[in-house]
């Protein structure tokens, strides 16, 4: 599922943030191409439509240009996944 939402982390001191698109999302986390290499373990907030999301990187596979980052939600089922069609 492609859903677009802001990234934002801090990096050596300073805020960094990023549109990303999900590749995969689940109830427990999803799965991001970013133009940045995120670190393992490297805390960051993403943010979709008003809504907020804490988050931890849990890999980073660098490719040429995009790197394939895993997310794990600090909470199960964050409000970002609020689909009507995922309730029935």
């Amino acid at each position: 599922m492609r859903i677009p939402m802001v990234l934002l982390w801090n990096e050596n001191g300073e805020e960094r943030s990023e549109m990303v698109h999900t590749q995969t999302v689940s109830w427990f986390g999803c799965a991001i191409q970013s133009h940045h290499r995120l670190p393992v373990g490297s805390r960051i907030q993403a943010y979709r439509e008003g809504k907020t999301a804490n988050a931890k990187v849990l890999y980073c596979l660098q490719d040429h240009q995009l790197a394939e980052v895993g997310l794990e939600f600090a909470e199960d089922s964050p409000p970002l996944w609020e689909f009507p069609e995922w309730d029935q």
